[in-house]
């Protein structure tokens, strides 16, 4: 139940717009404080990341089981199908459709955890090597 309730809230676009407003606003309070040109840069990342989250929302909101129907073939033919052709065709779909559902975890899981990872090196790269001793 809880799982859901996350899913619900993040799935709000307020959230996201609440969460980009308060990045930008950090980072002009840093830009101001600093004075440093870095803060652009920095600001555009955490922004990119938002962005990529509100892009996530249908997945976020519908879960993986609504993508991956949506991928799965359709039925071959009209109304008037006979009973085995629907059987056949539900086995084929029974049998296929794990190896789907793992596609799209894997795709939309990895697929933004790459781009937040690799826009964070982008945009905050110059700071974890300074915090690093570099």
């Amino acid at each position: 139940m809880a799982v859901h309730h996350m899913r619900k809230f993040l799935s709000r676009l307020w959230v996201w717009i609440f969460v980009a407003v308060i990045a930008v606003t950090a980072h002009l309070y840093w830009a101001i404080r600093t004075g440093k040109a870095e803060w652009l840069q920095r600001s555009g990342a955490s922004v990119i990341i938002c962005g990529i989250f509100i892009v996530a929302r249908p997945l976020i909101r519908s879960g993986v089981d609504r993508i991956a129907n949506q991928q799965l073939p359709r039925y071959p033919g009209t109304f008037a199908m006979a009973t085995d052709s629907w059987k056949k065709h539900d086995d084929a779909i029974a049998k296929i459709r794990p190896e789907i559902v793992r596609d799209v975890q894997a795709e939309r899981f990895f697929g933004v955890v790459v781009i937040v990872i690799g826009t964070v090196l982008n945009g905050y790269g110059d700071l974890l090597l300074r915090w690093f001793g570099y």
